[in-house]
């Protein structure tokens, strides 16, 4: 028990933020490219490239984890802490967009994107209904319940 308390750690957007939208916009790196063969869908991608945030609900490892999604591939995952804290708002109907805003390294490259909330226009522009959380370069998602 004691090992799964010290990996997990303390979450210190949780000690201070109750929401995501306190904290957006907000600059992440991803996280997980250099596993599954992800280097290859981080290296095709291009900076100001939107990205899709899918929740990952089957993920083994993290109950609350978001996959960054490019073309419809997963190039990698939000951070543990930033997920946790994005999960419930998502899964509540935030709508989110994401875009790359930095691209460093070759083989397995650095890629940092920025959150932000979909604002009225973009909502109202989708042509979906229900609380939607992905977003895309004209591909459509919907809620996974």
């Amino acid at each position: 028990m004691s090992v799964a308390i010290s990996k997990a750690g303390t979450n210190e957007l949780l000690e201070e933020y109750c929401s995501l939208t306190e904290i957006l916009p907000y600059r992440t790196e991803v996280k997980g490219i250099s596993y599954e063969k992800r280097s290859n869908v981080a290296l095709a991608a291009k900076l100001g490239q939107r990205l899709d945030l899918v929740r990952d609900y089957d993920n083994p490892f993290d109950r609350n984890a978001i996959a960054v999604v490019a073309n419809g591939q997963i190039m990698g995952y939000l951070n543990r802490h930033l997920a946790q804290l994005a999960a419930v708002d998502i899964d509540c109907g935030l709508e989110l967009k994401a875009e790359i805003v930095q691209i460093d390294g070759v083989g397995v490259p650095e890629v940092s994107i920025e959150l932000r909330e979909r604002d009225t226009s973009e909502k109202n522009n989708t042509g979906l209904t229900g609380a939607v959380f992905d977003i895309s370069t004209g591909t459509s998602g919907e809620k996974n319940a």
